[in-house]
């Protein structure tokens, strides 16, 4: 099992590569975005690249990406000032979202994508469940992924991850490089049961492209 250093040592490592390989946003958040209510604040938490940020100021006034990563943060400034997003527009934060750097109930949406997965521990994910639900608004919502084990990647592969307590590490290869990748793959029962020891209720669940989407609503 990594820890979080070596997840943030890991995408210091492969920023320029994993940016350029993963550049496009997912459809799933984009429609979800643009079908959101206009607000004043949005974060997005481990906003790597940056490439949900364009999306999400078009909605919201202001916009926070936060990641563990400097390499990556410096990847979403290049992509941002690329595609002409003004400054005031957004804020880059390296940071931890098992400890968001924000008062209580500042954002009028979060948005998860991809990231709570690589938290190594039990005692993290409900740390970072616990941090969203305290920076979020009331009656507003958090937009959450994570990588399903019906993932066809995992095919052949689900008795191994089982086994493993669904600690699982994905190569990553890179300039001649094999990289491993820590991830906690989730069932739809696990995942349920760990979302479960929040005070979020849950607006919808759905798999979509071998991941779970999860809409969180703080009441």
């Amino acid at each position: 099992m990594a820890d979080k250093k070596e997840v943030q040592d890991l995408y210091d490592k492969i920023s320029s590569d994993f940016s350029e390989r993963r550049n496009y946003p997912w459809p799933e958040v984009v429609d979800y975005i643009e079908n959101s209510k206009k607000g004043k604040n949005a974060i997005d938490l481990g906003c790597g690249n940056g490439r949900h940020i364009p999306h999400l100021s078009q909605i919201y006034e202001t916009v926070i990406g936060l990641d563990i990563s400097k390499a990556m943060l410096c990847e979403a400034r290049y992509k941002l000032e690329k595609e002409n997003l003004e400054k005031q527009e957004f804020e880059l934060i390296q940071g931890d979202i098992t400890y968001i750097p924000f008062k209580d109930e500042v954002f009028d949406c979060i948005i998860n994508i991809a990231t709570f997965h690589h938290l190594p521990t039990t005692k993290d994910r409900i740390k970072a469940l616990n941090e969203m639900f305290r920076v979020l608004k009331e009656d507003k919502e958090v937009l959450f992924s994570v990588w399903s084990i019906e993932h066809e990647y995992f095919d052949g592969n689900r008795k191994e991850i089982r086994e493993n307590d669904f600690d699982y590490n994905v190569t990553w290869e890179s300039n001649g490089r094999r990289l491993e990748r820590y991830y906690h793959i989730f069932d739809e029962k696990r995942l349920k049961r760990q979302l479960g020891k929040s005070d979020f209720e849950i607006k919808s669940l759905e798999l979509s492209s071998g991941n779970y989407y999860v809409r969180l609503h703080k009441p």
